[in-house]
């Protein structure tokens, strides 16, 4: 019989390999981003831009909340871990063709036919990748085995690296659906990772239909956070390109894989908070309000030195005709700092059983972002659809937190000592 680990209690070592895998995450999300952007012009960067956010756009919608519901059951029940892993699979992967499906159609009446819905259609089935690759993550996590968990958040920024260069070797002006197809094989990669590493937790369980709807009534709670908290982050680079040339679609891009460096290197930390304070509710509340401190304070500090080296930093790593990029930076950094805040507050929701309250405070960020992106973007262009993000990740990281401290205050949840 298999040995499944209770995870660890959370604790300084834990948020601080977190944090370090961050970091090695954040150095190689640079890296690609400065391959891409010296690899293609700004107008084939925002039609690569404009696929992944729609990639990412599905698999966040499609999956139903269901990857957190079956973190949060397994977390509360270890023993049935194999069964959980069992039943996620199949359900993820379900769930993530009937999206595809739902998207494909969507995607043939707003994009204009051409390269970029081409593009759009073609790789849209990664979707079922990523979705597959977050459930294994998050059981891994669940299981206890961290280091698994920090090194598969690595292998996908690292394989996709690793390919770019790889193609800027064999061929110095590559196409748009060869970078595609560089992070097709990075997802592949990523995908197989977390998967060898809970084999053994899948020869011993089973599908469980009474898991299975554990984890979408759940899902069905939490699904408001799940679409908010996806289109938050990805509805302006689905917008743009309809309203502004594919060209400045290309310096966002770039604007915000550097302005989120700050979510990337703190935002993360929910990887292990979601399921260890799922397990063991002693002291949450002191906990969470620990870590948003240190990550508001560590992300101010990134953020005023990413402000005030971009001028300087963006045309010598991406070239010289990304300089227009610089601006938007300065705009988004605020609001990267709010949206790593929050990240942790939400993940606090979640796991004190209030995915609700979770999804409200992203609701109340997207009820900025459509009505932003509708009036900003069309009179102001990019620079309308920064100040909509700033807008919005302030209110949806304020929101979360304030729910949280705020119930915890007035009553406790069950089983939660806040």
């Amino acid at each position: 019989m298999t040995m499944v680990r209770r995870p660890p209690t959370a604790g300084a070592l834990g948020l601080a390999l977190t944090v370090a895998a961050a970091g090695v995450m954040l150095v190689l999300n640079l890296a690609t981003g400065i391959l891409t952007a010296r690899l293609l012009a700004p107008h084939d960067r925002g039609s690569l831009a404009a696929v992944i956010a729609w990639i990412t756009v599905v698999s966040g919608v499609s999956a139903l909340g269901t990857r957190e519901g079956f973190i949060v059951g397994a977390a509360r029940n270890a023993q049935a871990l194999p069964t959980s892993l069992r039943s996620a699979v199949p359900t993820t992967v379900g769930l993530g063709l009937v999206g595809c499906l739902v998207a494909e159609a969507v995607a043939l009446i707003i994009i204009r036919p051409g390269d970029l819905h081409t593009a759009v259609s073609a790789f849209l089935p990664v979707t079922v990748l990523v979705m597959t690759t977050e459930v294994l993550i998050g059981i891994g996590a669940v299981a206890g085995r961290v280091w698994s968990v920090l090194a598969a958040r690595v292998v996908m920024p690292l394989s996709y690296c690793a390919g770019l260069l790889l193609l800027a070797a064999v061929r110095p002006q590559p196409s748009v659906t060869d970078v595609l197809l560089v992070n097709l094989a990075a997802t592949v990669v990523a995908m197989a990772f977390p998967a060898l590493r809970v084999a053994d937790l899948r020869r011993t369980g089973r599908f469980d239909r009474d898991v299975v709807r554990s984890a979408l009534r759940f899902g069905v709670r939490a699904q408001g956070l799940t679409i908010a908290n996806v289109l938050n982050a990805r509805l302006d680079l689905l917008v743009l390109p309809l309203l502004v040339p594919l060209a400045q679609v290309g310096f966002y891009a770039v604007a915000t894989s550097v302005s989120t460096v700050v979510v990337v290197l703190f935002g993360r930390l929910g990887d292990l908070l979601l399921p260890r304070l799922a397990a063991k509710a002693e002291d949450r509340r002191r906990a969470v309000a620990g870590t948003l401190a240190a990550v508001l304070l560590s992300a101010t500090v990134l953020a005023v030195a990413l402000f005030l080296l971009a001028p300087v930093l963006v045309p010598r790593l991406y070239g010289a005709e990304y300089a227009a990029a610089v601006p938007y930076i300065r705009i988004l950094l605020p609001g990267t700092v709010m949206w790593a805040m929050g990240a942790v507050a939400v993940n606090a929701l979640q796991a004190a059983g209030r995915p609700g309250a979770a999804s409200a405070a992203e609701i109340c960020g997207l009820a900025i972002t459509v009505p932003g992106l509708l009036l900003l973007v069309p009179r102001w262009g990019v620079t309308g659809a920064c100040v909509t993000s700033v807008g919005a990740y302030a209110v949806a990281g304020l929101t979360a937190a304030a729910l949280y401290f705020g119930t915890a205050r007035q009553r406790s949840s069950p089983g939660e000592n806040a």
